[in-house]
């Protein structure tokens, strides 16, 4: 299971738990997902720790020194990019972003990786917790288009930040 994986899967338990006050996933991924503030298992800071990691872990791959990406990533200008490269080298695009993120909370075949999906749910959904799979599609999908969105504003955000230090000369 990836970081973000982990993440995601414990805020669907998390969404699931507060389902009384949010009917909508969407709606729960536009208020809690990916924040500075506020009390959700998928803070900012995960989101970026999890970009962060697969981002050098994917340099590290293709045969850059470790101490260099580390280096790039944090005291160079890698931070201006971690989401862009983060979702177009993990996910591509929205469609396989929501795609990705709803096979990560459905069972798969590997009986380890199944029991770590319900142990992650069940810690913060609760043991009576409903399952991705028993939950209606369209409830799933709109769940999964929350992380789509918000990703995507995420790059816009980063994309728009790097434009303004580059219009002032600071990069």
């Amino acid at each position: 299971m990836e970081g973000w994986g982990g993440d995601w899967i414990t805020f669907y338990g998390e969404w699931r738990r507060d389902s009384e006050s949010y009917s909508s996933g969407y709606t729960y991924c536009q208020e809690k997902l990916a924040k500075i503030n506020g009390g959700g298992t998928f803070k900012l800071r995960d989101l970026i720790e999890d970009a962060d990691a697969y981002n050098i872990a994917m340099r590290i791959r293709a045969g850059a020194n470790i101490a260099d990406e580390v280096y790039a990533n944090y005291k160079g200008s890698g931070y201006l990019s971690r989401f862009k490269r983060f979702y177009e080298g993990r996910f591509g695009n929205a469609v396989n972003t929501k795609a990705i993120a709803r096979d990560m909370l459905m069972p798969g075949d590997d009986p380890v990786m199944q029991a770590g999906r319900i142990l992650l749910i069940q810690s913060t959904g609760g043991v009576l917790t409903t399952m991705p799979h028993q939950m209606p599609d369209a409830k799933i999908d709109e769940f999964c288009q929350g992380l789509s969105d918000t990703l995507l504003a995420r790059v816009g955000e980063e994309n728009a930040r790097a434009m303004k230090l580059r219009s002032e000369g600071i990069i």
